[in-house]
């Protein structure tokens, strides 16, 4: 929260001899004029990026950066949103010299800059919980009506009462401070972190590091490994651009945040994170909503809800959540489901696939606890990953990321941050009995071991041919491998297909003519109604029985599904969604069987029907209203803006790869999106064509490929 700032003018000197004739230097410190407004400024890059000569290097060394050095610490934390304003908090409480920074000016994080102004499951306890109470206060100051439970606050408020606790426990925050470069020893002991502030470079020491970067930038830094979005198409979930709009209601006027899904970025990448921000801010521009909401301002930060996910001693896991798992050296718990903002589900690992469209788990409650492991990055002996980049399983992390399971990661971290750096010990030698006790949480024994009782309840469900977590269960269970196999020839063709969808995800050939049997059938299997799973905005995202039935084959197909496989590809008038569900499969049917003749033709064949399928597709959609000629529902957030993407290139990508696994070149329709404006986009298309020369892997398209 600062003036944008106003450049004076100055004398430009002349240009150094050294500097290349290709080399432009755009700069306000450059320019005969001050720059007093953002257009200002936006219009000097305009017109030197592309027309005219660009301003000559000043001769005086604008440009260079001075190294400061700033006082060793005890604990640093880089980023303080969600997890690292509270880690700031924890560790200065427990005694340490903590140094927080940010690159924003302000602590919070998303539920401060980023609008999203309220908690969405989680746990509550803990630290966070003094922060809400003032933050409550704050907000009746500002708002001008009290907060009713812990569930809402102003965005300001937050931030005041960040502030306000960080200097009464003697945090000193440093905003506007970027990361560059963090510098690590052998022994996996960082020394100092680099960064940047208003210009100069700031290296920063101390005994010990928390990254709650959110992105796991220091880790990285460090050399760190890590794994980023989803299996098969590499995309992590939506971003929310939110806005802050003025509503009226009968007399009264408010203002409310709207957190409104803006579409798909490679956060890790300045670039892409630009050209995200920038179609977030149009599409509010573009709002044709209600006339009773207008608006007022645009929330500063991205809703940024994943990216890296940091390799560390010990991954949380969907099974841990569904199955409720404790843990010796717990920290805290989470309460959750597994929401990703997302439809098209085929993308998702196979086990992820199996949970939302089979099990039908989008809102099967999920909770476990949080072992302190899950905060040590491998490799690294005095750093801690507390945000949404720590030791969480790419799918698990779709519920085990809410602001209060962050910031029950951040007290946790700044507890042993504090610890360790006034012990002098490494990570893995802290205390955790006596920082369990501190947290105010109990050590636990490991979770008891599944009994009969249990088995015999999961097959009652599966006789009754009910869909649901036993589901999930049984295929995490091989001692009901045998009774689930036998009901592959029961009479009700519910049972039948249920066990057929867990005898395929244990890969079991015998599935395959049931679902074989489903798919030629056209079966519909339960309609939504019976078992309504909707979304996270309220869109109903079933699948009918056949079109499982070609998800599953991937698990468990062989020769005897490429016909039918090939059939379908050559219907006419297939939606984009189940051309992707089908070139998922046939995608692990090429790597699973060679080359065949059919294989291959499926494939073209779902090219030609990519070319005449509408693929400017909204982030929400349902497929089974579309199947079934039924309108789309629209969203209670959706403020009139259009947040549709071509979503071509997910289609395109699974034929190119499975071409890649025959030996045959990808077509050349693919070649297009090594270009595409969408960062995470063309992460997915560039390797498919870095190991060759331009052009020499390209087969010819069967038909046109529009623009």
């Amino acid at each position: 929260m600062r003036d944008y700032p106003v450049y004076a003018s100055s004398v430009v000197g002349r240009r150094p001899s050294c500097l290349p004739d290709n080399l432009r230097v755009l700069s306000p410190e450059l320019v005969a004029r001050p720059f007093e407004t953002l257009e200002d400024r936006y219009n000097f890059g305009h017109d030197h990026a592309w027309f005219g000569d660009a301003p000559a290097l000043a001769a005086n060394g604008v440009g260079s950066r001075e190294l400061r050095e700033l006082p060793e610490h005890d604990v640093v934390v880089a980023g303080t949103g969600t997890a690292g304003a509270i880690a700031a908090l924890s560790s200065a409480r427990a005694g340490a010299r903590t140094l927080a920074i940010d690159a924003a000016p302000f602590p919070g994080g998303v539920g401060t800059g980023g609008g999203i102004n309220g908690y969405f499951y989680g746990a509550s306890g803990g630290l966070q919980n003094e922060v809400n109470a003032r933050s409550a206060e704050l907000t009746a100051l500002l708002g001008g009506k009290p907060v009713v439970g812990e569930n809402g606050w102003h965005h300001d408020a937050k931030k005041i009462a960040l502030l306000e606790l960080m200097e009464a426990a003697g945090v000193r925050f440093a905003g506007r401070v970027s990361i560059m470069h963090a510098e690590a020893d052998g022994g996996g002991r960082v020394r100092a972190v680099r960064g940047v502030c208003d210009g100069r470079v700031l290296e920063i020491l101390a005994k010990a590091f928390i990254d709650a970067t959110g992105d796991g930038d220091l880790c990285v830094s460090c050399g760190a490994g890590y794994v980023e979005g989803r299996p098969i198409d590499g995309r992590t979930l939506a971003y929310s651009q939110s806005v802050f709009q003025l509503v009226r209601h009968d007399d009264l006027i408010g203002v409310r945040a709207c957190n409104f899904d803006a579409g798909w970025v490679d956060a890790t990448s300045a670039e892409d994170l630009t050209r995200a921000r920038l179609e977030g801010v149009a599409q509010h521009l573009e709002t044709i909503g209600d006339d009773d909401a207008v608006p007022l301002a645009v929330a500063p930060i991205l809703g940024l809800r994943q990216s890296r996910q940091i390799h560390t001693d010990y991954t949380l896991t969907l099974d841990d959540l569904v199955s409720h798992r404790m843990f010796a050296d717990t920290v805290g718990e989470t309460s959750t489901v597994a929401d990703t903002h997302s439809v098209d589900f085929e993308f998702e690992s196979d086990r992820m696939a199996f949970y939302y469209f089979v099990c039908k788990g989008f809102w099967e409650p999920l909770h476990c606890q949080l072992p302190y492991r899950m905060l040590l990055p491998k490799g690294l002996g005095n750093v801690w990953i507390a945000c949404r980049a720590a030791g969480i399983q790419v799918e698990a992390s779709y519920g085990m990321r809410m602001q209060r399971d962050m910031q029950r990661l951040g007290e946790a971290a700044g507890l042993a941050a504090a610890e360790s750096a006034r012990l002098g010990v490494s990570s893995r030698l802290v205390d955790v009995r006596g920082l369990q006790e501190r947290l105010g949480v109990g050590s636990s024994a490991e979770s008891p071991a599944v009994d009969e009782g249990a088995r015999a309840r999961w097959l009652a469900e599966l006789d009754r041919g009910e869909p649901g977590m036993h589901l999930w269960q049984m295929f995490h269970d091989d001692v009901v491998r045998l009774r689930v196999m036998r009901r592959l020839g029961a009479a009700q063709p519910r049972v039948s297909f249920y066990a057929a969808a867990v005898a395929a995800m244990w890969g079991e050939v015998a599935a395959e003519p049931r679902l074989l049997e489903a798919l030629a059938a056209r079966e519909a299997g339960p309609p939504p109604e019976e078992h309504a799973v909707r979304g996270a905005w309220g869109q109903c995202i079933d699948y009918p029985f056949w079109l499982l039935a070609v998800l599953l084959l991937r698990r468990c197909g062989g020769e005897a599904c490429v016909p039918a496989l090939h059939r379908l590809a050559g219907e006419p008038g297939l939606p984009l969604n189940v051309l992707t569900v089908l070139g998922c499969t046939l995608e692990r049917l090429c790597a699973r069987l060679g080359s065949r003749p059919l294989l291959v033709d499926s494939l073209d064949r779902l090219l030609v029907a990519a070319r005449r399928t509408p693929s400017l597709l909204p982030p929400s959609r349902s497929l089974w209203h579309e199947l079934q000629g039924q309108p789309q529902m629209r969203l209670y957030n959706d403020c009139g803006a259009d947040t549709r993407q071509d979503h071509s290139w997910q289609i395109h990508l699974l034929v190119a790869r499975a071409r890649r696994s025959l030996g045959l070149p990808p077509q050349r329709d693919a070649r297009a999106f090594c270009e595409d404006p969408r960062g995470f986009v063309r992460n997915a298309f560039v390797p498919l064509f870095s190991d060759s020369p331009a052009g020499s892997l390209l087969a010819a398209p069967t038909t046109a490929c529009p623009a």
